[in-house]
């Protein structure tokens, strides 16, 4: 969809920081991924994306995830239970969660280093999808040159010596268009203002620097949730009625070689609403051709990439196995 058809889009810059959060122990939510990069496929959002980020991301990306999965490796440990205490009721309980703990943690510990070799972690598909899907900014010998410039002048944002931040700035300010407003997603403190009782407002050299070139205003957000709350709402999403009609469409399949073809169309949007996913589940649940041809990479794909962020709010045990079938049919 062309995104110069919608009256206001909403310009947005995540910073490296953000999309390494998906990458750790964090608080950092797939759901709110999706939902930002479904905004950017629709259109209500351009998320503007650099070199220079795709670069620290997938330099850092490894080492990071490595980090991660050695800490869950290292975090686990049951409560020592004294002798004394071996004799109520609850001991035997503890015993049987104990060993059901102990059989999902190694099996969840195994998946991760198998989907993190292979790069089919949730956040590795999704992050390579919106890299692939959108024009990423290089940084022009000029802006490299001013950004040194910037570095010398102690001009933020950016760390002494630092030029990564500058780049990304410099590169905002030449591809975003005049009139438009910037929001930037980042935890990095180089954007925030130094005053000491206000530490959540953009900085205010690079505001004042945003305002004379663009005659816009630059917006700050230290999570992507709090960016989503405030911005992505039911009013984003219209512009996708087309994926309610398809829905409808797979409803109707017929034939394994139909539902193929729907689901490969299904899989050129990027997000789905969990009530879609549930309602696209209950189809493919109850395909009896697709219940014997589960290999389809297509569907496979589909399942990975769009049904699986909803896992955490799907309770539905037929639902549950045709994920676990479809993602374990290698």
């Amino acid at each position: 969809m062309d995104k110069n058809k919608h009256k206001m889009v909403i310009h947005v810059f995540i910073d490296t920081n953000i999309f390494l959060d998906f990458f750790r122990c964090s608080d950092a939510s797939l759901e709110d991924l999706n939902r930002i990069f479904d905004a950017d496929d629709g259109g209500a959002v351009n998320i503007h994306l650099t070199k220079q980020i795709y670069n620290e991301l997938y330099n850092n990306m490894d080492s990071v995830t490595s980090s991660s999965i050695q800490g869950f490796r290292e975090g686990e440990s049951h409560p020592k239970i004294p002798s004394f205490m071996k004799y109520y009721g609850e001991y035997e309980k503890i015993q049987r969660y104990k060993k059901l703990y102990d059989q999902a943690y190694k099996a969840m510990l195994l998946k991760a280093k198998k989907d993190a070799k292979s790069k089919k972690l949730l956040a590795n598909i999704l992050i390579r999808y919106i890299f692939k899907k959108n024009v990423i900014i290089e940084a022009t010998a000029d802006i490299k040159s001013k950004a040194k410039e910037r570095s010398k002048m102690r001009y933020p944002p950016g760390k002494k010596d630092s030029l990564g931040d500058r780049i990304n700035w410099l590169c905002l300010l030449k591809h975003v268009p005049d009139n438009e407003d910037i929001h930037i997603i980042s935890k990095d403190e180089d954007f925030y203002s130094k005053a000491y009782d206000d530490k959540d407002s953009p900085n205010q050299f690079l505001e004042q620097e945003w305002g004379n070139d663009k005659s816009a205003n630059f917006f700050i957000y230290r999570t992507l949730e709090e960016f989503v709350k405030k911005h992505i709402n039911a009013n984003t999403h219209t512009f996708h009625t087309k994926r309610e009609e398809i829905i409808t469409e797979l409803k109707n399949c017929k034939t394994l070689a139909k539902t193929i073809s729907v689901v490969k169309k299904l899989n050129k949007f990027f997000y789905f609403p969990l009530h879609n996913v549930q309602n696209i589940l209950e189809v493919l649940c109850c395909s009896s051709q697709l219940d014997k041809n589960v290999g389809d990479p297509g569907i496979k794909s589909f399942v990975e990439r769009i049904i699986e962020p909803h896992i955490m709010n799907i309770d539905n045990k037929e639902h549950l196995n045709f994920i676990d079938k479809i993602k374990n049919n290698d």
